[in-house]
């Protein structure tokens, strides 16, 4: 899950937020307790969509 999480945090800063979104959605499905800081990486996303 580390690897996908980093993965949507990638894909993110390559200015690509649907796939990050795509990656970070399958990250909090397989961890809902959120153990590997999925969430932040969501509100970084979230954060992005928001300002463009």
């Amino acid at each position: 899950m580390a690897a996908l999480k980093g993965l949507a945090f990638i894909e993110l800063r390559l200015g690509r937020p649907e796939r990050a979104e795509a990656a970070i959605r399958r990250v909090l499905a397989l961890d809902p307790e959120d153990g590997v800081g999925g969430s932040v990486i969501a509100a970084l996303i979230d954060e992005t969509l928001l300002m463009a």
